[in-house]
């Protein structure tokens, strides 16, 4: 082997255990997100965890959002998870609203709670206030 050859390998190993330190050491790497989603139930491969963290499609939202949407026993695919959070809309506020509606035996499907976050109505907020009015029609009912 020459110089030069050696160079490039310590050169190309430099490189590789540099990106492997920022995937590793960071909170919010993909190792991290990885494990969290596993522990979780939240069904993400690494390479997708790597994938959202290498593109910086605000991993840590998006990994949050599925987890929880995964636990409340609905399956929104990832995909379109990235493409709510590419259009800027709110993941957490329409992941929360598809939680309240299902408990809530309402019928409320992604598109239409991303249609109405994108367009700056709070979809938790109006399953949360059909609930309120159900209840209240439902006291008056009873008599309480």
């Amino acid at each position: 082997m020459t110089n030069q050859q050696v160079i490039q390998l310590v050169v190309i190993g430099v490189i590789a255990c540099a990106v492997l330190y920022s995937m590793l050491a960071r909170r919010s790497g993909p190792l991290s997100l990885w494990i969290q989603a596993y522990m979780s139930n939240g069904s993400l491969s690494f390479g997708q965890c790597v994938t959202l963290w290498w593109t910086r499609k605000n991993p840590e939202e998006i990994v949050y959002a599925r987890i929880r949407s995964q636990m409340a026993g609905l399956d929104i695919p990832l995909e379109k998870l990235v493409t709510h959070s590419d259009a800027k809309g709110d993941l957490k506020r329409v992941v929360s609203a598809m939680i309240a509606a299902k408990g809530a035996k309402l019928p409320l499907t992604w598109e239409e709670a991303t249609a109405k976050d994108l367009a700056g109505i709070d979809p938790f907020a109006e399953i949360a206030e059909i609930v309120k009015q159900q209840e209240a029609d439902k006291n008056a009912l009873s008599g309480v």
